[in-house]
Protein backbone atom coordinates (compact mmCIF):
# COMPACT_ATOMS: atom_id res chain seq x y z
CA UNK A 1 0.00 0.00 0.00
CA UNK A 2 1.17 3.52 -0.80
CA UNK A 3 1.63 6.17 1.86
CA UNK A 4 1.47 9.96 2.10
CA UNK A 5 5.24 10.17 1.81
CA UNK A 6 5.11 9.12 -1.83
CA UNK A 7 2.63 11.91 -2.58
CA UNK A 8 4.69 14.46 -0.67
CA UNK A 9 7.85 13.52 -2.59
CA UNK A 10 6.11 13.68 -5.97
CA UNK A 11 4.56 17.08 -5.33
CA UNK A 12 7.75 18.43 -3.72
CA UNK A 13 9.84 17.37 -6.71
CA UNK A 14 7.29 18.73 -9.18
CA UNK A 15 7.61 22.12 -7.45
CA UNK A 16 11.40 21.91 -7.50
CA UNK A 17 11.86 22.44 -3.77
CA UNK A 18 14.24 20.57 -1.48
CA UNK A 19 13.36 18.66 1.69
CA UNK A 20 15.07 21.41 3.64
CA UNK A 21 12.87 24.07 2.08
CA UNK A 22 9.74 22.01 2.68
CA UNK A 23 10.63 21.29 6.30
CA UNK A 24 11.46 24.88 7.26
CA UNK A 25 9.38 25.92 10.26
CA UNK A 26 7.50 22.59 10.22
CA UNK A 27 9.90 19.83 11.24
CA UNK A 28 13.43 18.63 10.51
CA UNK A 29 14.71 17.82 7.04
CA UNK A 30 15.39 14.27 8.24
CA UNK A 31 11.77 13.88 9.33
CA UNK A 32 10.60 14.80 5.83
CA UNK A 33 13.04 12.19 4.49
CA UNK A 34 11.59 9.54 6.83
CA UNK A 35 8.02 10.49 5.85
CA UNK A 36 8.83 10.21 2.16
CA UNK A 37 10.53 6.88 2.76
CA UNK A 38 7.47 5.58 4.61
CA UNK A 39 9.26 5.11 7.93
CA UNK A 40 7.22 7.83 9.66
CA UNK A 41 3.54 8.76 9.53
CA UNK A 42 3.00 12.51 9.92
CA UNK A 43 0.47 13.83 12.41
CA UNK A 44 -2.69 15.48 11.12
CA UNK A 45 -1.26 18.89 12.04
CA UNK A 46 2.02 18.34 10.20
CA UNK A 47 0.25 16.85 7.18
CA UNK A 48 -2.03 19.88 7.11
CA UNK A 49 0.78 22.45 7.02
CA UNK A 50 2.75 20.38 4.48
CA UNK A 51 -0.39 20.33 2.31
CA UNK A 52 -0.62 24.10 2.50
CA UNK A 53 3.02 24.54 1.59
CA UNK A 54 2.70 22.19 -1.38
CA UNK A 55 -0.59 23.74 -2.46
CA UNK A 56 -2.48 20.43 -2.53
CA UNK A 57 -5.01 18.79 -0.22
CA UNK A 58 -3.15 15.61 0.72
CA UNK A 59 -6.07 14.42 2.86
CA UNK A 60 -8.10 14.12 -0.32
CA UNK A 61 -5.79 11.28 -1.40
CA UNK A 62 -6.48 9.00 1.55
CA UNK A 63 -9.06 6.92 -0.35
CA UNK A 64 -6.55 6.39 -3.17
CA UNK A 65 -3.57 5.21 -1.13
CA UNK A 66 -4.33 1.62 -2.11
CA UNK A 67 -3.70 2.49 -5.77
CA UNK A 68 -0.48 1.94 -7.68
CA UNK A 69 -0.64 5.57 -8.76
CA UNK A 70 -2.91 7.62 -6.45
CA UNK A 71 -2.29 10.90 -8.28
CA UNK A 72 -3.30 9.49 -11.67
CA UNK A 73 -6.45 7.89 -10.26
CA UNK A 74 -7.57 10.94 -8.31
CA UNK A 75 -6.94 13.34 -11.20
CA UNK A 76 -8.67 11.04 -13.69
CA UNK A 77 -11.79 10.76 -11.53
CA UNK A 78 -11.97 14.53 -11.24
CA UNK A 79 -11.76 14.88 -15.01
CA UNK A 80 -14.39 12.17 -15.47
CA UNK A 81 -16.83 14.06 -13.27
CA UNK A 82 -16.23 17.35 -15.07
CA UNK A 83 -16.80 15.73 -18.48
CA UNK A 84 -19.95 13.95 -17.30
CA UNK A 85 -21.45 17.16 -15.91
CA UNK A 86 -20.70 18.98 -19.17
CA UNK A 87 -21.69 16.01 -21.35
CA UNK A 88 -18.30 16.41 -23.00
CA UNK A 89 -18.28 13.03 -24.70
CA UNK A 90 -15.19 13.63 -26.82
CA UNK A 91 -12.96 14.53 -23.89
CA UNK A 92 -14.50 11.84 -21.67
CA UNK A 93 -13.77 9.13 -24.22
CA UNK A 94 -10.26 10.48 -24.81
CA UNK A 95 -9.37 10.48 -21.10
CA UNK A 96 -10.98 7.08 -20.55
CA UNK A 97 -9.05 5.49 -23.41
CA UNK A 98 -5.86 6.96 -21.97
CA UNK A 99 -6.21 5.88 -18.34
CA UNK A 100 -7.42 2.36 -19.16
CA UNK A 101 -3.75 1.63 -19.83
CA UNK A 102 -2.94 2.08 -16.12
CA UNK A 103 -3.11 -1.04 -13.89
CA UNK A 104 -5.39 0.69 -11.36
CA UNK A 105 -8.17 1.00 -13.95
CA UNK A 106 -7.96 -2.67 -14.88
CA UNK A 107 -9.26 -3.78 -11.48
CA UNK A 108 -12.20 -2.94 -9.22
CA UNK A 109 -13.42 -0.54 -8.03
CA UNK A 110 -11.76 1.78 -10.56
CA UNK A 111 -12.67 -0.52 -13.43
CA UNK A 112 -16.28 0.45 -12.73
CA UNK A 113 -15.39 4.05 -13.59
CA UNK A 114 -14.35 2.91 -17.05
CA UNK A 115 -17.52 0.86 -17.51
CA UNK A 116 -19.67 3.79 -16.38
CA UNK A 117 -17.97 6.15 -18.84
CA UNK A 118 -18.55 3.91 -21.84
CA UNK A 119 -22.17 3.40 -20.79
CA UNK A 120 -22.60 7.15 -20.31
CA UNK A 121 -21.37 7.79 -23.85
CA UNK A 122 -23.44 4.92 -25.27
CA UNK A 123 -26.64 6.18 -23.64
CA UNK A 124 -26.44 9.97 -23.89
CA UNK A 125 -24.40 10.43 -27.07
CA UNK A 126 -25.27 7.38 -29.16
CA UNK A 127 -28.73 6.99 -27.56
CA UNK A 128 -28.44 3.21 -27.50
CA UNK A 129 -30.94 2.78 -24.69
CA UNK A 130 -31.81 -0.88 -25.20
CA UNK A 131 -28.17 -1.92 -25.55
CA UNK A 132 -27.29 0.26 -22.57
CA UNK A 133 -30.03 -1.31 -20.50
CA UNK A 134 -28.80 -4.85 -21.19
CA UNK A 135 -25.19 -3.98 -20.39
CA UNK A 136 -26.16 -2.29 -17.12
CA UNK A 137 -28.27 -5.24 -16.02
CA UNK A 138 -25.37 -7.60 -16.72
CA UNK A 139 -22.96 -5.39 -14.78
CA UNK A 140 -25.31 -5.20 -11.80
CA UNK A 141 -25.85 -8.96 -11.83
CA UNK A 142 -22.09 -9.55 -11.83
CA UNK A 143 -21.31 -6.88 -9.23
CA UNK A 144 -19.70 -8.09 -6.02
CA UNK A 145 -21.97 -7.84 -2.98
CA UNK A 146 -19.70 -5.34 -1.24
CA UNK A 147 -20.37 -2.82 -4.01
CA UNK A 148 -24.17 -3.28 -4.07
CA UNK A 149 -24.74 -0.10 -2.04
CA UNK A 150 -21.86 1.82 -3.55
CA UNK A 151 -21.41 4.93 -5.66
CA UNK A 152 -20.99 2.71 -8.72
CA UNK A 153 -24.17 0.76 -8.10
CA UNK A 154 -26.04 4.04 -7.69
CA UNK A 155 -24.60 5.38 -10.93
CA UNK A 156 -25.67 2.23 -12.78
CA UNK A 157 -29.20 2.27 -11.35
CA UNK A 158 -29.52 5.95 -12.30
CA UNK A 159 -28.43 5.24 -15.87
CA UNK A 160 -30.76 2.25 -15.97
CA UNK A 161 -33.68 4.46 -14.92
CA UNK A 162 -32.85 6.81 -17.80
CA UNK A 163 -32.82 3.90 -20.26
CA UNK A 164 -36.20 2.64 -19.07
CA UNK A 165 -37.67 6.12 -19.38
CA UNK A 166 -36.49 6.51 -22.96
CA UNK A 167 -37.91 3.15 -24.02
CA UNK A 168 -41.20 4.03 -22.25
CA UNK A 169 -40.99 1.25 -19.69
CA UNK A 170 -42.15 3.44 -16.84
CA UNK A 171 -42.97 0.55 -14.53
CA UNK A 172 -39.37 -0.66 -14.64
CA UNK A 173 -38.13 2.93 -14.39
CA UNK A 174 -40.04 3.41 -11.13
CA UNK A 175 -38.84 0.08 -9.71
CA UNK A 176 -35.23 0.92 -10.57
CA UNK A 177 -35.61 4.43 -9.19
CA UNK A 178 -36.79 3.00 -5.86
CA UNK A 179 -33.54 1.03 -5.58
CA UNK A 180 -31.51 4.17 -6.35
CA UNK A 181 -33.47 6.13 -3.75
CA UNK A 182 -32.77 3.46 -1.12
CA UNK A 183 -29.05 3.74 -1.85
CA UNK A 184 -29.00 7.53 -1.43
CA UNK A 185 -31.09 7.39 1.74
CA UNK A 186 -28.11 7.99 4.07
CA UNK A 187 -25.58 9.41 1.60
CA UNK A 188 -26.34 13.14 1.64
CA UNK A 189 -23.35 13.91 3.86
CA UNK A 190 -20.89 12.13 1.55
CA UNK A 191 -19.61 14.68 -0.97
CA UNK A 192 -18.93 12.30 -3.84
CA UNK A 193 -22.60 11.28 -3.88
CA UNK A 194 -23.92 14.84 -4.27
CA UNK A 195 -24.14 14.94 -8.05
CA UNK A 196 -25.72 11.50 -8.26
CA UNK A 197 -28.26 12.39 -5.59
CA UNK A 198 -29.23 15.40 -7.71
CA UNK A 199 -29.45 13.16 -10.80
CA UNK A 200 -31.70 10.68 -8.96
CA UNK A 201 -34.02 13.51 -7.89
CA UNK A 202 -34.22 14.74 -11.50
CA UNK A 203 -35.04 11.20 -12.66
CA UNK A 204 -37.77 11.02 -10.02
CA UNK A 205 -39.38 14.24 -11.29
CA UNK A 206 -39.06 13.12 -14.91
CA UNK A 207 -40.53 9.66 -14.28
CA UNK A 208 -43.50 11.18 -12.45
CA UNK A 209 -44.07 13.60 -15.31
CA UNK A 210 -44.02 10.91 -17.99
CA UNK A 211 -46.44 8.91 -15.83
CA UNK A 212 -48.89 11.82 -15.89
CA UNK A 213 -48.55 12.46 -12.14
CA UNK A 214 -48.55 16.24 -12.50
CA UNK A 215 -49.40 17.17 -8.91
CA UNK A 216 -46.56 14.92 -7.75
CA UNK A 217 -44.23 16.60 -10.24
CA UNK A 218 -45.04 19.97 -8.69
CA UNK A 219 -44.39 18.61 -5.20
CA UNK A 220 -41.10 16.96 -6.19
CA UNK A 221 -40.04 19.94 -8.31
CA UNK A 222 -40.45 22.39 -5.44
CA UNK A 223 -38.71 20.04 -3.01
CA UNK A 224 -35.84 19.72 -5.48
CA UNK A 225 -35.49 23.50 -5.74
CA UNK A 226 -35.36 23.79 -1.95
CA UNK A 227 -32.73 21.03 -1.86
CA UNK A 228 -30.54 22.87 -4.39
CA UNK A 229 -30.95 26.16 -2.53
CA UNK A 230 -29.89 24.48 0.72
CA UNK A 231 -26.67 23.36 -0.96
CA UNK A 232 -26.14 26.66 -2.80
CA UNK A 233 -25.83 24.49 -5.91
CA UNK A 234 -27.82 24.98 -9.10
CA UNK A 235 -26.82 21.91 -11.12
CA UNK A 236 -29.70 20.77 -13.36
CA UNK A 237 -32.02 23.40 -11.86
CA UNK A 238 -33.48 24.00 -15.32
CA UNK A 239 -34.97 20.48 -15.27
CA UNK A 240 -37.01 21.45 -12.21
CA UNK A 241 -38.17 24.66 -13.92
CA UNK A 242 -39.19 22.91 -17.13
CA UNK A 243 -40.95 19.94 -15.54
CA UNK A 244 -42.80 22.34 -13.23
CA UNK A 245 -43.84 24.33 -16.31
CA UNK A 246 -44.98 21.18 -18.13
CA UNK A 247 -46.97 19.99 -15.10
CA UNK A 248 -48.69 23.34 -14.60
CA UNK A 249 -49.46 23.50 -18.33
CA UNK A 250 -51.16 20.10 -18.24
CA UNK A 251 -53.15 21.20 -15.20
CA UNK A 252 -54.37 24.27 -17.08
CA UNK A 253 -52.37 26.73 -14.97
CA UNK A 254 -50.85 28.60 -17.87
CA UNK A 255 -49.49 31.62 -16.00
CA UNK A 256 -47.43 29.42 -13.67
CA UNK A 257 -46.36 27.30 -16.63
CA UNK A 258 -45.13 30.37 -18.49
CA UNK A 259 -43.18 31.74 -15.52
CA UNK A 260 -41.33 28.50 -14.85
CA UNK A 261 -40.65 27.97 -18.54
CA UNK A 262 -39.01 31.39 -18.78
CA UNK A 263 -36.80 30.57 -15.79
CA UNK A 264 -35.70 27.34 -17.45
CA UNK A 265 -35.19 29.07 -20.78
CA UNK A 266 -33.00 31.77 -19.22
CA UNK A 267 -30.93 29.12 -17.43
CA UNK A 268 -30.17 27.43 -20.73
CA UNK A 269 -28.99 30.69 -22.25
CA UNK A 270 -26.26 31.10 -19.62
CA UNK A 271 -24.12 28.15 -20.72
CA UNK A 272 -24.21 25.46 -23.38
CA UNK A 273 -26.41 22.47 -22.51
CA UNK A 274 -26.82 20.80 -25.89
CA UNK A 275 -27.50 17.27 -24.64
CA UNK A 276 -30.05 18.48 -22.08
CA UNK A 277 -31.81 20.58 -24.70
CA UNK A 278 -31.94 17.63 -27.08
CA UNK A 279 -33.71 15.64 -24.37
CA UNK A 280 -36.13 18.42 -23.42
CA UNK A 281 -36.93 19.42 -27.00
CA UNK A 282 -38.44 15.99 -27.63
CA UNK A 283 -41.18 16.80 -25.11
CA UNK A 284 -44.18 18.31 -26.89
CA UNK A 285 -44.95 20.77 -24.09
CA UNK A 286 -41.49 22.29 -24.50
CA UNK A 287 -42.18 23.21 -28.11
CA UNK A 288 -45.61 24.62 -27.27
CA UNK A 289 -44.45 26.68 -24.30
CA UNK A 290 -41.51 28.03 -26.26
CA UNK A 291 -44.01 30.13 -28.21
CA UNK A 292 -46.60 30.63 -25.45
CA UNK A 293 -44.49 32.06 -22.64
CA UNK A 294 -44.25 35.67 -23.84
CA UNK A 295 -40.63 35.29 -24.87
CA UNK A 296 -39.21 37.78 -27.35
CA UNK A 297 -38.99 36.36 -30.86
CA UNK A 298 -35.33 37.31 -31.17
CA UNK A 299 -34.61 35.34 -27.97
CA UNK A 300 -36.39 32.30 -29.39
CA UNK A 301 -34.48 32.62 -32.66
CA UNK A 302 -31.18 32.90 -30.78
CA UNK A 303 -32.06 29.84 -28.71
CA UNK A 304 -33.01 27.75 -31.74
CA UNK A 305 -29.84 28.77 -33.57
CA UNK A 306 -27.58 28.24 -30.58
CA UNK A 307 -28.88 24.72 -30.00
CA UNK A 308 -29.03 23.79 -33.69
CA UNK A 309 -32.79 23.27 -33.64
CA UNK A 310 -33.35 25.04 -36.97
Amino acid sequence: MNHFGILIREYRESLGISRKELSEGICTEKYIYLIEKGDRTPSVDILSVISERLGVDLFDYYQYLGCNNPIVVRDALRQFNICRRKFDFIELEKITNTVIQYPDFKSKPWLYEIEVNYLFINIFKKRNYIDGKEKIINLLNDMEAKYSNSYYALFLYTLLTVCYEFIDDLTSAKETLQIAERIIDNKENIDKFNILIIAVKVCSISTSYHSGEYELVIQKGNEFLLYLYSLSVYLYIYYAYFYLSFAYYNLGKYEEASEYFKKGFNSLMVEDKQTDVNILYEIEEFKMLLYRSNLKQYSIDEFLKRYKLI
